[in-house]
């Protein structure tokens, strides 16, 4: 039970007051990024188009601007309650990959390939990386897991340049650019939308894309077209998310709950861990099962329980 001090409550403010709508929202638009999905094997190029969100066609909910004082009156002497979810989880079985080493060892190879920054140095060398990723692939061979270690670090090595491109307040167009030229990194190297497996292609600016592409090779490899494409599906509603609510803060507006959860979805990016699973177990489940409506309610349930 936790109880708002003056101190705390005048944070809440400042807080409340961070996220509230102003009505009279900038116009800046924000482009969401789509693409046109082709076949295996098929020459027609990747097409990317843009449709706008714009103050209008957000949805949001209109939440009042109070004042400071008005604020600190309603949160003030009231108890905020956090159960420990924690506990829902005792007795249960934990499973944890024994080749936690192989991990450490992927992690420490990318640390001193690329060029990383003194943050994300941190967060994958101080921060019990290899437990992570032993505990979200347990059944994964040393030689799987080592593989997936690459894919993880991506996820962290991507998610420090999102934050350091919206530190820098960059305009939507840059941020679009950056899920652009990640999007075409992972098509080229999985070889999707009509790229040709070995072809040259032009390396991306962004270090943060380029980073995934000797892991796109290895599922070229390892999984068959419907697979990859269930990756990239998952990998292209994260772009979405991401650029949805980076137009969200450009406008200074607050979505509502259902469009949250729904934007939430992509930002957690655990419908793309997800769909490593197959990678992890060396399985491929059938695309007729996974698109039944009973593998899709549970492939949206399992997410939405991984972010929540």
């Amino acid at each position: 039970m936790l109880r708002l001090s003056n101190r705390a409550a005048s944070t809440a403010s400042w807080t409340w007051r961070a996220v509230a709508v102003r009505a009279a929202a900038s116009s800046l638009s924000a482009p969401v990024l789509s693409t046109t999905r082709t076949r295996c094997g098929s020459k027609t190029p990747m097409s990317m188009r843009y449709s706008t969100v714009t103050a209008a066609s957000i949805p949001t909910t209109a939440v009042p601007d109070k004042p400071r004082a008005e604020v600190l009156k309603i949160v003030k002497g009231q108890e905020l309650r956090i159960p420990d979810i924690e506990k829902l989880f005792d007795g249960w079985q934990r499973l944890v990959s024994p080749h936690r080493s192989s991990v450490t060892n992927v992690v420490n190879e990318i640390v001193q390939k690329y060029a990383v920054s003194p943050k994300i140095r941190h967060r994958l060398t101080n921060n019990n990386l290899d437990l992570l990723v032993a505990t979200w692939f347990p059944l994964a061979s040393p030689e799987r897991l080592a593989e997936l270690a690459q894919f993880v670090c991506w996820m962290f090595i991507i998610d420090d340049e999102i934050d350091s491109i919206k530190q820098a307040n960059v305009s939507i167009e840059e941020f679009k650019h950056l899920w652009s030229e990640a999007l075409r990194v992972i098509s080229e190297s999985c070889g999707l939308h009509g790229h040709e497996v070995g072809a040259k292609f032009e390396p991306s600016k962004y270090q943060s894309a380029e980073t995934f592409r000797p892991f796109g090779e290895l599922l070229m490899t390892r999984y068959s077209f419907d697979q990859r494409q269930r990756f990239w599906d998952e990998l292209e509603t994260t772009a979405n998310a991401y650029i949805q609510e980076y137009g969200f803060t450009k406008l200074d507006w607050v979505p509502d709950y259902e469009a949250y959860c729904a934007g939430r979805y992509g930002t957690s990016c655990m419908a793309q861990n997800l769909s490593m699973f197959e990678y992890s177990n060396e399985s491929n489940i059938p695309q007729e099962l996974m698109e039944s409506p009973e593998l899709k309610s549970l492939w949206k349930q399992t997410t939405d329980l991984l972010w929540m």
